[in-house]
């Protein structure tokens, strides 16, 4: 998308860059992204910071892409921190656990019949078991095992093997 110079210049300033992740100091969508919010002709807009960054970089985000943190940081906006990737990449890069887990890992569920602690991993809209274990830390690794192994975008995963 072409920027308007006075929109890219407003841009710039509401980023601090004293750290390695470039911190968006304005406006935050509800899900915490950056936004920057114009009007225009009467017209409000908001461009979200972390694509308007990316597309300054690099140039244009085909359709169907998404912008990613590498960093997991929504508020970041460094360019090196970002990178194109599909709804599926996007979702495989992830912080950790989602916050109803009881286990608090990543792919780790109690199975109560079997009394043991489960590993599984969904891709591409299937549940794939990794086995049940006697302690959830074991299940984990397993959970860990097989993201790997299908997953292209779980940076975390992979720094921790």
């Amino acid at each position: 998308m072409d920027y308007p110079e006075k929109y890219i210049i407003r841009f710039w300033s509401k980023i601090d860059k004293s750290g390695d992740c470039w911190i968006w100091t304005s406006s935050l969508n509800a899900s915490g992204y950056g936004q920057l919010v114009v009007t225009q002709d009467g017209q409000r807009t908001a461009f979200r910071s972390n694509r308007m960054a990316y597309e300054l970089e690099f140039g244009p985000i085909p359709d169907g892409m998404l912008v990613d943190h590498i960093c997991l940081v929504r508020a970041c906006c460094n360019p090196k921190h970002l990178r194109l990737a599909t709804q599926k990449q996007n979702m495989e890069h992830r912080p950790g656990a989602n916050k109803n887990n009881v286990s608090g890992i990543r792919g780790v569920t109690f199975h109560r019949r079997r009394n043991r602690w489960q590993a599984r991993v969904e891709h591409h809209g299937r549940k794939i078991s990794c086995g049940y274990y006697d302690t959830k830390e074991a299940a984990g690794e397993a959970a860990a095992a097989k993201r790997i192994e299908l997953f292209t975008h779980n940076d975390l995963d992979r720094r921790a093997a």
